[in-house]
C-alpha cells in the first residue's frame, strides 16, 4: 500500500506538466473546427504541436529538477516518489502530442481515428506492466505508464501525418 502512495506522489507531481498540452487542446480544437483552409488547420496544427512538446518538454525536465531539490527537503515521508517521477516524466513529454493532435483530429471531423492511440497505450501499458512491475516494483508501474504514455504519442503522430499527409519530422522541427 505504502509504494502506491508514493506513485501516486509522482504521478501527481508528473500531471502539472500536463497542464499547458491540455489547454492548448481545448484552444485548438475549436480554433481548428472554425477554419476553413485545411492549410490553415495545418499550419496552427504543427506550431502548436512543436511549441507545446517543446515548453512541455522544458518545463518536465524543470519539475523533475525542482522536485529532486525539494521533495526530500520539503516533504521527505514522500522522497521516495521522485525515482518513479523521473521515469513518468519522458512518457508525460510525448503524450503532450496525443492531447494536441487528438484535439486536431478531432476538429477535423474524424474523432473515430484516436481510438487507435488510445489502444495503443492502453496494450502497451498492459504489456509493460507485465514485463517491468516483477522486476522494478513501484518503479516498473512507472515505466510501464512512461511507455504507454510514449506509444500513445508515437500512434497520434502516425495517425496525424497518415491523415495529414506531412512528414512526422515537422511535428518536431
Amino acid at each position: 500500500i505504502s509504494n502506491l502512495g508514493v506513485y501516486n506522489t509522482a504521478f501527481t507531481i508528473m500531471q502539472q506538466v500536463w497542464i499547458l498540452p491540455d489547454a492548448v487542446s481545448q484552444v485548438i480544437m475549436s480554433r481548428i473546427a472554425a477554419m476553413n483552409e485545411q492549410k490553415d488547420q495545418l499550419r496552427l496544427t504543427l506550431i502548436s504541436a512543436k511549441v507545446v512538446f517543446y515548453i512541455t518538454a522544458a518545463v518536465a525536465l524543470l519539475v523533475l529538477w525542482a522536485a529532486y531539490l525539494f521533495v526530500p527537503w520539503l516533504f521527505p515521508m514522500y522522497a521516495g516518489s521522485v525515482e518513479p517521477l523521473a521515469y513518468l516524466i519522458v512518457g508525460s513529454i510525448f503524450i503532450s502530442y496525443s492531447k494536441v493532435l487528438g484535439n486536431s483530429i478531432a476538429a477535423y471531423g474524424r474523432p473515430e481515428l484516436n481510438i487507435v492511440p488510445t489502444v495503443v497505450g492502453i496494450a502497451s501499458n498492459v504489456v509493460a506492466s507485465l514485463v517491468f512491475i516483477p522486476m522494478l516494483h513501484v518503479n516498473g508501474v512507472a515505466l510501464a505508464s512512461s511507455v504507454s504514455f510514449t506509444l500513445q504519442g508515437f500512434a497520434s503522430i502516425a495517425i496525424f501525418c497518415s491523415y495529414s499527409h506531412i512528414p512526422a519530422y515537422r511535428l518536431f522541427v
